[in-house]
């Protein structure tokens, strides 16, 4: 295993040392009947040309946060992720974390507790989720899915969600041996979460314009009746012809 900080990708020269014993010979001495043995070694040492790989290992971006956030509700998110390195990265875990205007369900959470907690708006250390992907090739890409809770009172536009990405550069064995092997990476993240206008806001702006249209359409329709029926009503007075 080879650590190179801040070295370029390719394949570098390097020099492998082997020191290592070799029986030389064996000799005997003493009585035929009961010799004594002595075996005799030679210490070696030889250097072997080896080359040594230097990669990128695995390199995780955000591609695209698909889904919307509507305020007063429980949205879904898909959140679309990358891996641009040229290793595969194992065990990938994306981990939200809530900052108003946003309230995280995870399983157990319910809509009323998130309710509860919004109304309650105490200290308390947000709630989180995490989602997981076993394994994601190099250059690849997979779906990891969210689901937030918006405040009512949220304004509509980009709003951030903190989050946390973690993944194994290695398969995973033991948990405390991939940590003390240095394969666990970890680094922090912001996604952009479009908040959309209250749906219950948009149908309360839109059935006052419907009234305000059908009551100008029944107007203008009795008007145009009143008119036709006053003229058809009108008599046309008769000509007077002059007898001879």
């Amino acid at each position: 295993m080879a650590l190179a900080e801040g070295a370029e990708v390719g394949v570098y020269p390097a020099q492998l040392r082997l020191n290592y014993s070799h029986l030389e010979r064996i000799s005997t001495s003493g009585n035929d009947n009961a010799p004594y043995i002595i075996f005799n070694y030679e210490q070696l040492t030889k250097e072997i040309p080896l080359p040594v790989k230097v990669v990128l290992g695995p390199r995780i971006e955000i591609k695209e946060v698909k889904g919307a956030a509507i305020p007063g509700e429980r949205s879904g998110l898909e959140v679309v992720v990358a891996n641009e390195g040229d290793e595969t990265a194992f065990d990938l875990q994306l981990e939200a974390r809530a900052i108003p205007p946003f309230i995280l369900e995870g399983d157990e959470w319910d809509e009323d507790e998130a309710i509860e907690t919004k109304k309650n708006n105490k200290n308390s250390p947000a709630e989180r989720q995490s989602s997981r992907v076993a394994r994601l090739e190099a250059g690849s890409v997979a779906s990891i899915d969210l689901v937030v809770f918006t405040d009512a009172n949220a304004t509509p536009g980009y709003c951030p969600l903190p989050c946390s990405i973690s993944y194994l550069t290695a398969p995973p064995g033991r948990e405390e041996d991939a940590t003390l092997q240095g394969s666990e990476r970890r680094e922090n993240i912001a996604l952009l979460v479009d908040v959309k206008e209250d749906s219950y806001l948009k149908t309360w702006y839109i059935l006052p314009a419907g009234i305000a249209i059908i009551l100008i359409l029944a107007i203008s329709y009795f008007y145009f009746l009143r008119n036709i029926s006053g003229r058809s009503g009108r008599k046309r007075k008769p000509k007077k012809t002059a007898l001879r």
